[in-house]
């Protein structure tokens, strides 16, 4: 019996099914999609085991993840980042995108990328859209500043308004003065205040400036508008006199004016106890050593009731044991 050499045909036939263009996307994207779920198994098994990845600190797992992340489009690692539970995993993802933004080349596609999610979104969202946004536009022109700015400092939030704040001097505009003067007039935040006085006219306000007194500034900011101002508009400081001797003393040194010593002496002996060796350090800039040794001894060495606590020692015997102190003095 003879087996005929030929196959069936239904061994030999090859059958060709034709796809359409949006059917080989959706397999495509079906293909991607599974990938970036397969590399986010791995991503939130290393994060799991990664201890040190809220700190800046970079180890094996740290290496391994960013490895992983550099393999995912940025449009995606966006999706992810914003919807991401894993606390680790979501400051990762953060770390990865800022380093992507500063290579990248559709900067400002990724720019109204992010915009869009601003609409309609909650508030963590939010803030982690802007925080993204921030640090986007350092590559980009002033234009987007602007944007930003506009965006973000007529928020409710006020994490919104300070981060409008911190770009602010990109693009100083006059009318950030009065923006700045009202929002510390609403929060007394003086992260406002000092914008104003490193990079815009903080001399309008001067007629203010008892007002501003009273509303407890620093001391660091106060030191330094009198350092600023108080040469040339020594008259509206004057009223520091009484308020704040020490402040007033600090005035007479940066006015340059000629002053008695007699005057300094009569400020100085106002301060508390607690400024006097401020007190003294600001006495210094007269360059008047018999003055100041003068004061070091009077308040420091011959004062029974400071002595000792001033100068950091326990008690007055054990300061009484420093010898070497007063015969420097001499």
């Amino acid at each position: 019996m003879k087996f005929s050499a030929n196959k069936p045909r239904y061994l030999t036939q090859t059958y060709h099914k034709s796809y359409s263009i949006k059917e080989l996307n959706d397999y495509s994207r079906m293909i991607y999609k599974l990938k970036v779920e397969v590399k986010y198994i791995y991503l939130r098994q290393l994060a799991e085991k990664d201890f040190d990845s809220l700190y800046p600190v970079m180890n094996e797992n740290s290496f391994l993840i960013h490895s992983i992340l550099n393999t995912i489009e940025i449009e995606e690692l966006i999706e992810v980042y914003l919807e991401e539970k894993n606390l680790v995993l979501r400051k990762k993802i953060e770390s990865n995108l800022f380093r992507q933004f500063k290579s990248i080349k559709n900067n400002e596609g990724i720019y109204d990328l992010l915009y869009s999610k601003l609409k309609d979104c909650n508030y963590p969202k939010r803030q982690k859209v802007r925080k993204l946004l921030s640090e986007l536009i350092v590559n980009l022109n002033t234009k987007f500043y602007n944007d930003f700015f506009d965006t973000f400092f007529f928020s409710l939030y006020r994490n919104d308004r300070v981060a409008a704040l911190n770009i602010s001097e990109k693009i100083w505009r006059d009318e950030f003065n009065n923006l700045f003067f009202d929002e510390y007039l609403n929060s007394y935040d003086e992260q406002f205040l000092r914008k104003i006085l490193e990079f815009g006219n903080f001399k309008i306000y001067l007629e203010q400036i008892k007002f501003l007194w009273e509303k407890e500034l620093t001391n660091s900011l106060k030191n330094s508008i009198i350092k600023l101002f108080g040469k040339e508009y020594f008259e509206k400081f004057e009223f520091l006199k009484e308020l704040e001797p020490d402040k007033y003393l600090l005035l007479l040194t940066v006015s340059e004016r000629t002053i008695k010593n007699s005057e300094f002496i009569s400020i100085y002996q106002l301060l508390p106890n607690e400024s006097k060796v401020y007190g003294i350090l600001l006495l210094s800039s007269m360059k008047n050593w018999n003055l100041i040794k003068k004061e070091i001894e009077n308040t420091f060495v011959n004062s029974t009731h400071l002595k000792g606590r001033v100068l950091g020692f326990k008690d007055s015997y054990e300061f009484e044991k420093h010898k070497f102190f007063k015969s420097f003095l001499r």
